[in-house]
C-alpha cells in the first residue's frame, strides 16, 4: 500500500486518525440533519477480529440496516487512490453490501461504485466523483475554523450528490478519462513529494556539495532559494512531476509501437532505490535510442529520485501497475494533453503569475482570432501550451488533411519559464509521436526580448533554434508578422514585479517597459503608467508582432477598464485596433485560484492614421455574460460529431455578441455598443458592461441636478503615518509612559469602521490617539515625548520611507478635522460617517470636507448615506482586486456624483428630520438589509424620488441592481483561497530567524550592553548613508563615506567601530573614549560581523532578487543588535 513516513512524526499516529474520524463522522451526521437528506446516521466501526470492519459507514436510511456508503478513511501522508486501499474498501463494501464505497485521506475523497468495481473495470469507470477537501498534512488542523468551514461545504456537495445517486434523483455519469488520470498522477506526485522533501532536506543541510548543486539548479529555474521548508518542497515536488512524467510518456510512446517497447513493470522483489533506477533506465534507453533526449536525459534532480525508501518504490510499482491498465492508444491527443496540462502543480503556475484557461475561453478566443487554415498564430506566454494545442485541435478540425508538420509550422509559442516550455514541446509533439518533423515552434525566452520582424533586420537576428523531443535543434526563422496573437498573459501586478525580475532588479523592469511601449523603430509608441500589471505590456509589445488587420485575443484582468494606469492602455487600443469586444462573466470566476477578476478583449489591429476614422466609427461591444460558458458551448467531446457541434456552438456565440449594433439585453447576457469615438472621451469602461440599464436612466433623468463631489467638498487621504505601531496609542499607553497630554489629549483617530456603533463619529467611542508632535528635537528636550521618539529609533521607524521624508519624522503635520469620513474599501456594508468631533482619519479613510459656502456637511452626509450612492459606488468603485472588496481610490470618490447643494437645500427639513431618527443612531447592516429598513427608504424618497425625480419603480429597479451588482461581486470572490503572505516564495520572517539562529542570536546587542556601556565614553552622530559606506585613508584622518555623503574620523578603530553602527542601522552611538578599549570591541565587531555576513550567504546565496536581500540583511542587523 502507499504510504509514507508520517512527516509530523506524533506519536500515537492511530490515536489521532480516531479523532480525526470522529470529527468526520460529526460533520455527516451533521449534514444530514441540516439538510433532510433521508439518511441514517454515520458512524465508525472499531476494528474488530477479523479486521474486516470499515471505518466510517452511512446508512440508508434511520429505519434501516442497509448501507448507503463504506468510507475507508486514512490519514493525510496515505494515497487515497491506491490500488491495494482501494481493494481492502472494495471488499469491505461487498461483505456490507453497500452500494459504494470511497477512499479519503481527508485531502481528497473519491467516491466508488462496488458493482463496476467487482466487474474489475477500468479506474475511469469504477470511480462516481472525487471531492477535494482541504489541503492538509496534520489532522490536528481540523480544528482551524478556515478548515472545519471548508471540509463541511465539499462534504455536503458530496452527500446531497450521494442522495441523488441512491434515491434515484441524479443519475451516476463517467468521469473522463482525463481526469481521472490526472488524480492518479496527482495523488503519485503528492505521495512522493511527501517522501522526498525530508531527503531533500537532510542532503541540503548536511552535503554542502549537494547544496550547491541544488543551489545552482534553483538559478537555473529563474527560483530564488533560501535553504526553507518550501524550497525542498518545490525541489521534490520537481522531482516526483519529472519521475512521473518519465513513466506517464514511456507508456505514451509504447502505444504507439507495443512491438517494439516492452511492457513496463517492476518486479515485487526490488527492494532498493538503485535497482529501481538501474532497471526503469534500461527501458528508457530504449527510447533513447530514437530521440526524446529532452524527456530522459538525467537532471540534478534525479539524484533523489530513487532512494532506498520502500515507500517510494512501492508508490512507483503501484504508478506503473496502474498505468498498464490504460491503453494510450485509444486515448486521444487532446485528452493526454490535458493530462500532462494538469499535472503542473498550481503553486508553480503562479510564479509568474501564469493561470491555466478552461478549453471554452481558448476556443471562443480562437474562434475570434483564426480565419484561415494558413493563419500563424503565436501565443507570448505559452506556459503549458493550451491555446496552442486548442489551435491545432481546431485547425485540424477544419481541414483533416493538414499534416502535423504543415500544422506545427503555423503555431508559435514563448514562454519564459524552462519548465512550461518543456511542457508546451511535449504537448504539441505527441499529436503524432510517429512524425520525424516534429519541431514545435516552442521558443523559451523573455517574451520582451523578442525583437520585432517588419523592420530591415538581418534574417540571423530572428533565427531561433527549436527542439525536438530528442537532442537535436532546428533553426528557424521567425515569421515577420503573425495572423493571430492569443494568450493568457500572467497577471503580476506592477508592485510584484521586482520580485520577479531576480537580480536584474529594477534595471530589468526599467528595460522591460522601454521595450514594450516602443515601436519597430524604437520610438515611444504608448504611454503605460508604471503601475499597470505585467499584462499591459504583453498588449503593447505583441502589436508590434501582428499584422494589420491582424486579430489578437487576449484573457487578462479586468482592472485597465477602471483604474487610473488602464488609460495609457485604453488609449493604445485606441490608435491601433479595432476593439471588436470586452466580455466578462457576471456568474462565475474564468480563474478560481487567481486572486483577479477578468475579462476576454478581442482586438483587430488597425493602425496608422489612413486608419483612423475607421477606428473612431467603429463599433465596441461591451458584453455581460449572465451564464455560464458551458450553458452555451456543449461540454469538450472526443467523438467527431460532438465536437463540430461544439466548434458550431463557440462561432454561434461568438456571431450572437458580435451582432448586436445597440443596447441588447435578454436572460443570457447584456451587449452595450459604443462607437471608438464615444470612448475617447471616457476613461471608466468597466460601468458599459457591469451598469444596469436604470444607471443610464438615472444620468439622463439627473443630468442637470448631479455634479462632481470635487466641485462642493475636497476629498483627502487619511494620514500616512508611516508607523502606524509608533504613532497610534490608547490613552492607556499614553500614560503608562507618561508622554505630555499636549502631544495627545484630544487627538481622536478613527483607523477602522469597526470602531463605530452608528453613522455618527463619537471620541467616546474611539480606541486610538494619534501623536501630534509639531517640535523640533531641541525643543522636546526633557519630555518623555522625546524619549519615547528615540525609542522608536532604536527600532528604525525613522527610516521608513514614508517617516523618511519628513523633515522631522515623528511631525505628521497640521491636520484639520474633516467633515465626513468616507471608508477606502467596501465589502457589503456601506457607511459614511459625519465626524460628530473634533476626530481625525486613519490611512484607512478619506476625509471630505465641503466647500462651497453656508453648505451644511449634514445635507451631504445624508446624500452620501442614501442608496443610489451606494449603487453609484459600485459602479465606480475598483473590482479587480478579486477577493471581494471594492475600493474607491481618493481620485474616484473626487469624481462621485452628488446631487447640487441648492437642492439639498431645498429639502434641509426633510433630511434633517430623517438623519436626527434611527438611521444615524442604529448599526448599519448589510446592503440586502439596509434596503428593506423604513428609515433608509424614507430617505431614498426624498434623494432619488423628490431630488434627482426617479419614480417609484425606478427606485425600485436601483434596489434591485445595488443588490444584484454587491451580490456579483462577492459571489465571484468566495472561491478564492487565502494563502501565507511572502515574498517571491520566501518566508522572510522565518529566513530572518534562522539567520540570526545562525549568528549566535543578538550578539552585537548582547556584547554592547555588557563591553560598551560600562566604559567611559563619547556620544557621536552618523549622517544618513544611502549605501553601506566604505573606510578610506585621507590626509585628515580615515573618511567613512558612501557616495558623497561621509563623515572623518581621528583613527582607524573609530572609523570601523562607526561603520558597524553605519550598516546596523545606528545613527546615533557611543564608542568608548579610551584608544585600548576602541581596539578590543572594534576588533570584536569585525569578527561579530564576519559571523554575520556569513551566516547571511549561507542561507541567501540562492536569492535572486537585490531589493529582498537587501531588506532580509537589514532586518538581519536590526535583531543581532537587539
Amino acid at each position: 500500500m502507499s504510504i509514507t513516513a508520517n512527516p509530523f512524526d506524533i506519536t500515537g499516529i492511530k490515536s489521532s486518525e480516531r479523532t480525526g474520524n470522529q470529527q468526520f463522522v460529526e460533520w455527516l451526521n451533521q449534514i444530514v440533519r441540516d439538510d433532510n437528506l433521508g439518511f441514517g446516521l454515520a458512524k465508525q466501526e472499531t476494528v474488530g477480529a477479523d479486521r474486516k470492519q470499515p471505518d466510517v459507514i452511512l446508512l440508508k436510511s434511520p429505519q434501516s440496516e442497509d448501507l448507503a456508503v463504506l468510507i475507508e478513511l486514512k490519514p493525510p501522508f496515505y494515497d487515497p487512490l491506491d490500488f491495494e486501499l482501494r481493494e481492502i474498501a472494495r471488499k469491505k463494501a461487498v461483505a456490507r453490501r453497500a452500494p459504494y464505497f470511497a477512499t479519503c485521506n481527508f485531502k481528497s475523497l473519491y467516491l466508488f461504485s462496488t458493482e463496476r468495481a467487482n466487474r474489475m473495470e477500468r479506474e475511469d469507470q469504477q470511480l462516481v466523483q472525487k471531492y477535494q477537501l482541504v489541503d492538509i498534512e496534520d489532522l490536528n488542523l481540523l480544528d482551524e475554523p478556515g478548515v472545519k468551514l471548508q471540509m463541511v461545504r465539499i462534504l455536503t456537495r458530496f452527500m446531497v450528490q450521494l442522495s441523488g445517486f441512491i434515491f434515484g434523483k441524479e443519475k451516476e455519469s463517467l468521469i473522463p478519462i482525463d481526469e481521472v488520470l490526472i488524480s492518479i498522477l496527482q495523488e503519485k506526485v503528492k505521495l512522493l513529494t511527501i517522501a522526498y522533501i525530508r531527503l531533500v532536506e537532510i542532503r541540503t543541510l548536511n552535503d554542502p556539495g549537494f547544496r550547491k548543486r541544488l543551489g545552482t539548479w534553483f538559478k537555473e529555474q529563474g527560483w530564488n532559494f533560501v535553504l526553507q521548508r518550501q524550497d525542498f518542497a518545490k525541489a521534490a515536488r520537481q522531482t516526483a512531476y519529472l519521475v512521473v512524467n518519465k513513466i506517464l510518456f514511456y507508456d505514451m510512446l509504447r502505444s504507439t509501437d507495443p512491438q517494439r517497447f516492452s511492457k513496463l513493470e517492476i518486479p515485487n522483489d526490488f527492494t532498493r532505490g538503485g535497482m529501481v533506477k538501474r532497471h526503469l533506465q534500461n527501458f528508457f534507453d530504449e527510447v533513447l535510442q530514437i530521440d526524446y533526449e529532452t524527456i530522459y536525459s538525467t537532471d540534478f534532480i534525479d539524484e533523489i529520485a530513487f532512494p532506498d525508501d520502500r515507500n517510494v518504490i512501492d508508490a512507483l510499482r503501484d504508478l506503473v501497475r496502474r498505468l498498464n491498465r490504460f491503453d494510450f492508444a485509444q486515448v486521444p491527443f487532446e485528452v493526454l494533453g490535458r493530462i500532462f496540462e494538469g499535472l503542473i502543480p498550481a503553486e508553480e503556475r503562479h510564479v509568474l503569475g501564469q493561470y491555466f484557461t478552461t478549453p471554452d475561453i481558448v476556443d471562443l478566443i480562437l474562434a475570434f482570432s483564426l480565419r484561415s487554415d494558413n493563419d500563424v498564430i503565436m501565443d507570448p506566454g505559452c506556459g503549458a501550451g493550451t491555446f496552442l494545442r486548442r489551435a491545432y485541435h481546431y485547425k485540424k478540425l477544419r481541414n483533416p488533411r493538414l499534416t502535423h508538420e504543415q500544422i506545427l509550422s503555423t503555431l508559435w509559442g514563448n514562454d519564459i519559464a524552462k519548465f512550461p516550455a518543456h511542457l508546451a514541446t511535449l504537448n504539441m509533439a505527441i499529436a503524432d509521436l510517429k512524425s520525424t518533423g516534429n519541431y514545435p515552434r516552442i521558443v523559451q525566452k523573455d517574451f520582451f526580448d523578442w525583437r520585432p520582424g517588419n523592420v530591415a533586420l538581418p534574417e540571423n537576428t530572428r533565427k531561433v533554434f527549436l527542439a525536438s523531443l530528442g537532442n537535436e535543434k532546428k533553426e528557424e526563422v521567425v515569421p515577420h508578422y503573425f495572423d493571430a496573437i492569443v494568450g493568457n498573459p500572467p497577471y503580476t501586478r506592477q508592485e510584484e514585479m521586482d520580485n520577479q525580475a531576480g537580480e536584474k532588479g529594477q534595471e530589468y523592469k526599467d528595460e522591460l517597459i522601454a521595450k514594450a511601449v516602443s515601436d519597430e523603430n524604437g520610438r515611444k509608441y504608448a504611454e503605460i503608467s508604471k503601475r499597470a500589471g505585467l499584462h499591459a505590456y504583453f498588449f503593447t509589445h505583441a502589436t508590434k508582432f501582428l499584422r494589420n488587420g491582424g486579430r489578437l485575443g487576449f484573457i487578462v484582468s479586468n482592472s485597465w477598464m477602471d483604474a487610473d494606469y488602464g488609460r495609457g492602455l485604453q488609449e493604445h487600443f485606441l490608435h491601433n485596433y479595432k476593439i471588436i469586444a470586452v466580455i466578462e462573466s457576471k456568474v462565475e470566476r474564468w480563474f478560481a485560484d487567481a486572486d483577479v477578476n477578468t475579462c476576454i478583449v478581442l482586438l483587430e489591429k488597425c493602425a496608422g492614421d489612413k486608419c483612423a476614422e475607421q477606428r473612431k466609427e467603429n463599433t465596441t461591444r461591451f458584453v455581460y455574460l449572465k451564464k455560464p460558458l458551458t450553458y452555451f458551448i456543449p461540454v469538450a467531446s472526443d467523438i467527431f460529431a460532438e465536437t463540430v457541434e461544439r466548434k458550431a456552438a463557440v462561432e454561434k456565440l461568438l456571431q450572437y455578441m458580435l451582432g448586436q449594433t445597440g443596447f441588447f439585453e435578454n436572460e443570457d447576457l447584456r451587449v452595450y455598443c459604443k462607437t471608438q469615438g464615444e470612448l475617447e472621451a471616457e476613461t471608466k469602461w468597466g460601468k458599459y458592461i457591469r451598469a444596469p440599464k436604470i444607471y443610464f436612466t438615472i444620468l439622463e433623468k439627473a443630468k442637470d441636478k448631479l455634479v462632481p463631489l470635487k466641485e462642493i467638498a475636497s476629498v483627502r487621504f487619511g494620514i500616512k503615518t508611516g508607523a502606524n505601531e509608533f504613532f497610534y496609542l490608547t490613552e492607556e499607553e499614553l500614560k503608562k509612559r507618561g508622554i505630555e497630554e499636549e502631544y495627545w489629549k484630544d487627538n481622536y483617530v478613527i483607523k477602522s469602521p469597526r470602531e463605530c456603533k452608528s453613522l455618527l463619529v463619537k471620541p467616546k467611542d474611539l480606541k486610538y490617539r494619534v501623536l501630534m508632535v509639531h517640535k523640533d528635537r531641541s525643543e522636546l528636550k526633557g519630555t518623555r515625548m522625546l524619549d519615547y521618539i528615540k525609542e522608536g529609533e532604536e527600532k528604525g521607524f525613522h527610516k521608513r520611507p514614508t517617516c523618511a521624508s519628513r523633515k522631522n519624522w515623528w511631525d505628521l503635520g497640521v491636520w484639520r478635522k474633516a467633515d465626513i469620513f468616507w471608508t477606502e474599501f467596501f465589502f457589503d456594508s456601506h457607511r459614511v460617517f459625519l465626524n460628530d468631533g473634533n476626530v481625525l482619519e486613519s490611512d484607512k479613510h478619506y476625509g471630505i470636507t465641503v466647500t462651497v459656502e453656508k453648505t451644511d456637511p449634514k445635507l451631504l452626509h445624508a446624500y452620501l448615506n442614501s442608496s443610489v450612492s451606494i449603487f453609484f459606488r459600485q459602479l465606480s468603485g475598483y473590482q479587480g482586486l478579486g477577493e471581494g472588496a471594492l475600493k474607491l481610490p481618493v481620485y474616484e470618490v473626487d469624481k462621485l456624483l452628488v446631487a447640487k447643494p441648492n437642492l439639498l437645500k431645498q429639502w434641509r427639513d426633510n433630511l434633517a428630520s430623517i438623519m436626527a431618527g434611527t438611521i444615524c443612531t442604529r448599526e448599519i447592516g448589510n446592503v440586502n438589509f439596509e434596503l428593506e429598513q423604513r428609515d433608509r427608504r424614507e430617505l431614498d424618497v426624498v434623494v432619488m424620488g423628490n431630488i434627482l425625480g426617479l419614480s417609484e419603480t425606478e427606485i425600485k429597479l436601483v434596489y434591485e441592481a445595488t443588490i444584484d451588482l454587491v451580490d456579483t461581486r462577492l459571489s465571484r470572490a468566495d472561491s478564492v483561497t487565502k494563502k501565507i503572505k511572502t515574498k517571491e516564495g520566501v518566508d522572510v520572517k522565518m529566513l530572518v530567524g534562522s539567520i540570526v539562529e545562525r549568528c549566535g542570536g543578538n550578539i552585537f546587542g548582547q556584547y554592547y550592553q555588557k563591553h560598551v556601556l560600562n566604559k567611559k565614553s563619547k556620544a557621536f552622530e552618523l549622517p544618513k548613508f544611502v549605501t553601506f559606506p566604505e573606510i578610506k585613508l585621507t590626509l585628515l584622518g580615515y573618511r567613512l563615506e558612501s557616495g558623497r555623503v561621509g563623515v572623518d574620523f581621528e583613527n582607524e578603530y573609530l572609523a570601523k567601530y562607526a561603520r558597524v553602527m553605519a550598516i546596523s542601522g545606528q545613527n546615533e552611538f557611543v564608542a568608548p573614549t579610551e584608544n585600548e578599549d576602541l581596539e578590543i570591541v572594534s576588533k570584536k565587531f569585525e569578527e561579530m560581523e564576519q559571523k554575520v555576513e556569513e551566516a547571511v550567504r549561507y542561507y541567501t546565496e540562492g536569492l535572486l532578487d537585490d531589493k529582498l536581500l537587501g531588506q532580509v540583511t537589514g532586518l538581519v542587523w536590526r535583531e543581532v543588535w537587539k
